[in-house]
């Protein structure tokens, strides 16, 4: 977390040498999530799963139609799948900070890209087999069938803003390090997020 910390700080204060104007919002909205993995008994029963997004954001206007945007977000991400006798769901809470480039097309559509860091704060697999239930906290040290605690990913975001500061955007991540620590697999998350914000100064 420290980390996060310490990244945020110093990309707000290389906004701030840099940009004509700040402006500082906040949103929430709906993920749908799930992961990419080669590890057949998960993804062939695998469906998505429905969890929450909120957090604040900054943007930093670098000329006209360009700015840097940088987002701290809790997000809910996981899983569920069926495999032949029981079923399990994986819920995931994590810390997110997607450093967006952002290009403004004029009429408040905008599209953007870039890194995302993320620190997976706590989460826990719940198996239900018939007539009883079993949840394992996640512990994030790298165990097998564990999850890890730092992950790694490219973003993707689109959307409109309205003049009065309103926000409606949808964005992508794609996560690109292994966070399972399923042995001779890989496992790595995705989310598609749908959210509403609204920058405070305009």
């Amino acid at each position: 977390m420290k980390n996060f910390i310490t990244s945020l700080v110093l990309v707000l204060l290389a906004s701030g040498v840099w940009a004509q104007k700040l402006h500082f919002g906040v949103k929430a909205g709906v993920n749908v999530s799930n992961v990419s993995t080669d590890f057949a008994l998960v993804s062939d029963g695998q469906k998505s799963v429905t969890r929450l997004n909120a957090g604040v954001f900054l943007d930093a206007d670098l000329g006209t139609h360009f700015s840097l945007q940088p987002q701290l977000i809790y997000n809910g991400k996981g899983l569920f799948f069926d495999t032949p006798d029981h079923s399990h769901t994986i819920a995931i809470n994590s810390i997110d900070l997607p450093i967006y480039g952002i290009y403004k097309f004029g009429k408040g559509l905008f599209i953007g890209a870039g890194p995302n860091f993320g620190y997976n704060i706590n989460g826990k697999n719940t198996a239900n087999f018939p007539g009883k239930e079993e949840s394992t906290e996640y512990k994030f040290k790298g165990d097998p069938y564990d999850y890890y605690r730092f992950d790694f990913g490219a973003s993707l975001i689109a959307g409109y803003e309205h003049s009065s500061g309103l926000l409606l955007s949808v964005n992508y991540l794609k996560g690109l390090k292994n966070v399972g620590a399923i042995p001779d697999y890989n496992w790595k998350s995705n989310v598609l997020a749908f959210s509403l914000g609204y920058k405070l100064n305009q």
